[in-house]
């Protein structure tokens, strides 16, 4: 494992991540946040947060036509399409039980998608986009 092979996009993720959790967390704790205190409502958050998480630190090459997807990738869509649906439940039924299941599912694909981005081989900085290649290549 390499803390070298995350990305800027992975630490946005985590980022996205983190803010989700510490919304459950509130939540389970009984601390009601102002316009989102309902379980409806932190599903909804939740949810948004985990797409906006997968958007951010999704690997470009995955989307790729002939790519080969390796069985990991494969489960991990198949979780975030698990996401989807709970997380629809979730907001539709206002069910604190389907907001733990969608809170499970996302930090399961976090989890995986960040140790499976830390035990990669390194990737070819031409296979970056340009903005992260200058971030990369200016040491910061």
């Amino acid at each position: 494992m390499r803390l070298s092979n995350l990305r800027p996009r992975d630490i946005a993720a985590t980022f996205l991540v983190l803010v989700a959790a510490a919304y459950y967390g509130l939540f389970e704790a009984g601390v009601r946040v102002p316009e989102i205190g309902s379980a409806r409502a932190v599903a909804a958050v939740v949810l948004f947060l985990g797409i906006a998480a997968c958007a951010t630190g999704a690997d470009q090459e995955l989307f790729r036509r002939g790519t080969t997807v390796n069985p990991l990738v494969r489960a991990q869509k198949m979780l975030g399409a698990a996401a989807l649906v709970v997380g629809i439940i979730a907001i539709a039924l206002g069910s604190e039980p389907m907001l733990t299941a969608l809170f499970a599912i996302a930090a399961t694909l976090w989890l995986s998608s960040t140790l499976r981005h830390l035990v990669r081989r390194p990737v070819s900085p031409i296979a970056y986009p340009r903005v992260e290649r200058d971030l990369l290549n200016s040491g910061r």
